[in-house]
């Protein structure tokens, strides 16, 4: 990401090759300069295993394929697991959704991260997929939704929304039961608890 954002990925990637001999001295000294910082990035965010694979590289370039060629085989399999987390997974209402839709958004941005690209309508209904039986009727009216309006973000919205509905729901109908239940007492003539402070 930092190498993205500081406009240095083509040095490190093989896209911006190093200028020919017959370049003019300003575009070698840039060249030179972007490879310098590419590969400063790359080893400041190193331990000590995989920094000594490139303490001898001489470019960004070469950094980078030797770090590839030691971890791409365990990237690979951490995908894999990944791919678990974000399609294979059932949320739970146990517990509150957004924590856990946001854990399955993290996984999402890792598969990218480690190469394979995930578009984010496919991980939005990685979302809907994997909402509780009890968010049937959510998942329903996010499945007919405009598939331009689909995106993780707005998928977690509408959960936290409706997720939030039900919490006042589930209070108001519990506020009913106690009010009918006191109506009940009333009619039979018991004695209705009476809280603190009254008299």
């Amino acid at each position: 990401m930092v190498l993205n954002l500081r406009d240095l990925w083509g040095v490190v990637d093989g896209t911006e090759a190093k200028p020919e001999p017959s370049a003019s001295h300003e575009e070698h000294k840039k060249w030179h300069l972007n490879d310098l910082e590419a590969r400063a990035q790359i080893t400041l965010t190193l331990k000590d295993v995989p920094l000594t694979l490139v303490l001898d590289a001489t470019t960004a370039k070469e950094c980078w394929d030797k770090l590839l060629s030691r971890y791409e085989r365990r990237a690979e399999q951490w995908i894999g697991f990944l791919m678990e987390e974000v399609f294979r997974k059932t949320l739970s209402d146990a517990e509150p959704l957004e924590p856990q839709i946001n854990a399955l958004t993290r996984a999402a941005r890792t598969i990218t991260n480690l190469g394979l690209q995930l578009d984010d309508k496919l991980v939005a209904w990685a979302i809907i997929s994997s909402l509780p039986p009890s968010f049937y009727t959510l998942q329903t009216i996010l499945s007919a939704s405009n598939p331009s309006d689909l995106s993780p973000e707005y998928v977690l919205e509408q959960v936290i929304l409706y997720e939030k509905r039900r919490v006042y729901e589930s209070g108001m109908g519990a506020a009913k039961k106690t009010k009918g239940k006191e109506k009940r007492r009333q009619r039979r003539g018991a004695p209705v608890a009476r809280t603190e402070g009254t008299t």
